[in-house]
Parts: structure tokens; sequence; C-alpha cells
């Protein structure tokens, strides 16, 4: 993933640890191993390239329901919802 323009932030999704968010601006780049998982978001007007290699084929985004985490799949050209429940849990074992 490469910045252009705002700036953005990934982070794994960690388990029983604190939250390791890093935060990217114009310029910057990172990467991030297939088999890992991680959350994307970015500031209002950011503008990022991101190139997968082999391509994706479907995207997916998580949430708690119930209690445990779930994933919902999406098409690989659209954003993916926000998460709040998740969002929420990560800002209380991360803080």
């Amino acid at each position: 993933m490469h910045v252009l323009e705002g700036t953005a932030w990934q982070e794994g999704l960690p388990v029983g640890g604190p939250r390791r968010a890093r935060r990217y601006g114009p310029g910057e780049s990172f990467s991030f191993p297939g088999s890992g998982v991680h959350r994307m978001d970015h500031d209002a007007g950011a503008v990022t390239i991101h190139v997968y290699s082999p391509p994706l084929q479907a995207i997916g985004h998580y949430e708690i329901i119930d209690g445990e985490l779930h994933r919902a799949p999406g098409p690989p050209d659209e954003g993916s919802p926000a998460s709040p429940r998740l969002l929420e849990a990560l800002d209380a074992i991360g803080r």
C-alpha cells in the first residue's frame, strides 16, 4: 500500500496484546503478508494505492456479533463497511 495524499493507517489484529496501529503519510508505503489479517483506515480525502499479488478475489470485514468474531465477505473493488463493535473491543484491550 502506498499513500499519495493524506494519512492512512493499518494494524494487525492482536490477540491478548496491545494494539499496534501505524500511520502512513504521503510518500510512505508498507507491505503485509498474505496470510495476515489486518485493519485499514484512512482520513477523509486520503488517496492510496493498493497492489496485491496475486490479485485479490474477495475482501472481507469483521465484526463482533453476540460476543463472537464474524467475517463478512465482499467484492475486491468495494470498500468494507465500518466495524464499530470490533473497534470498541480493540480500544478496550489496547489502552
